[in-house]
């Protein structure tokens, strides 16, 4: 295990919450556009938000890859990254 190893696996926690908050702002104009009757979004909302759920489900799994390394190196606290 070396340290490069560590930053990958502290990177995939982090970026969990900036992908999320992406996540979570796509949605919101997806609802926007939807709600402003914008034809071509209504036709295409199940894909979108299809693709939303997947690109959640897959940040969700690279982090998780990343736990068991961070917690055997104390990287990471029971509800965050400790602070290095």
């Amino acid at each position: 295990m070396g340290s490069d190893d560590v930053d990958i696996a502290r990177s995939l926690v982090e970026q969990k919450e900036t992908i999320r908050d992406l996540e979570q702002e796509l949605e919101k104009q997806h609802l926007i556009r939807l709600s402003d009757g914008q034809t071509a979004s209504i036709e295409t909302s199940a894909i979108h938000i299809d693709l939303l759920r997947s690109v959640t489900t897959l940040n969700s799994s690279f982090a998780t890859l990343a736990y068991p390394l961070l917690t055997e190196t104390g990287e990471l606290l029971e509800s965050r990254l400790s602070s290095v």
